[in-house]
């Protein structure tokens, strides 16, 4: 007998189960804001968990999921809908204590800071981030890095 907050679960006869958190939770709906904006709200669970900016020539996305809505192919997601089309956007990865009380940062400022230290050019630490794994599964092939007052500025590029 397995328990969980909310809930037991009998996985007699089941053999053994690795990552039952997972394999319990549902992937919630990812909903997109409708409407002649060219600003996207991204909500999942009524809690807005995204922005799609297509003001200006390159899309701006911006993604913060809690931890416990990550891995659940929310992010993929959101970035598949908001690159559909798309020959460029921008991925801003930032320190602020108010959005990542954890960390003080994103999770990709945090990647890009680690391959840094481990001496890697900024063109090099920014393709070894969550959003350039997903860049390069839609075809992305460029970045342009540049330093901001609190982080970095990544421009993708097809």
């Amino acid at each position: 007998m397995l328990s969980f907050r909310g809930g037991a679960y009998n996985m007699e006869g089941y053999g053994r189960i690795t990552n039952v958190s997972r394999a319990v939770k549902a992937t919630p709906e990812v909903l997109f804001s409708e409407g002649p904006s060219p600003i996207t709200h991204v909500y999942v669970n009524r809690t807005q968990v995204g922005l799609i900016d297509h003001r200006g020539s390159v899309m701006k996305m911006e993604i913060n999921l809690s931890k416990d809505m990550q891995g659940m192919g929310i992010g993929s997601k959101i970035f598949s809908t908001a690159v559909e089309g798309e020959s460029a956007f921008e991925a801003n990865w930032i320190r602020s204590s108010s959005l990542y009380p954890e960390t003080g940062m994103s999770d990709n400022l945090i990647q890009y800071n680690n391959a840094i230290q481990k001496r890697l050019s900024p063109t090099e630490a920014a393709w070894s981030t969550w959003s350039s794994n997903q860049a390069k599964s839609h075809d992305f092939n460029s970045v342009n890095v540049q330093p901001m007052q609190n982080g970095i500025k990544a421009t993708f590029i097809k």
